[in-house]
């Protein structure tokens, strides 16, 4: 597998262009092991939820009761715990801990932009969150935003 450096040279020049020198640097290193993780562990788990593992309602459970459960596999849950762990949302709102500053969307797009060449159907519900979260950022009252933060950071 190629450095992203090499297998896109444009992605990294834009963010020299858009993002200051300590943000690059950081996104610079972190991006690339997203990158590598993204290429190989996502792109794996993807392929099973495209064949095999795809979301499925579970209507009732073994006593004829309705549950209406939406089942996903654990792969897919593995790939949503560790995307996001990576601050592709949170990160917009909230410090990132090894610089003591928020990142920004330019940052966050990025992320997406490499997630997508492996998961696509994924980002969605990212960019989902992104949007919930700015607009209990921005609109919601205090105790909502509080109720909430949890989930998104």
């Amino acid at each position: 597998m190629r450095p992203l450096r090499e297998a896109d040279p444009n992605l990294l020049a834009n963010l020299k262009r858009y993002l200051d020198d300590e943000l690059y640097r950081y996104a610079e290193e972190k991006l690339e092991s997203f990158y590598e993780f993204c290429l190989t562990d996502v792109d794996r788990r993807a392929v099973h939820t495209d064949r095999e593992g795809q979301p499925r309602l579970i209507k009732y459970d073994r006593f004829g009761n309705d549950i209406s459960e939406v089942w996903v596999n654990e792969g897919y849950e593995q790939t949503a715990n560790q995307t996001y762990e990576t601050g592709i949302v949170g990160y917009v709102h909230k410090p990132i801990p090894e610089l003591g500053r928020k990142g920004n969307y330019v940052y966050s797009y990025a992320q997406g932009y490499i997630l997508s060449q492996a998961e696509p159907g994924f980002y969605c519900p990212v960019t989902l969150t992104m949007a919930t979260a700015y607009v209990l950022e921005h609109f919601a009252d205090e105790a909502v935003t509080y109720s909430h933060h949890l989930r998104f950071a």
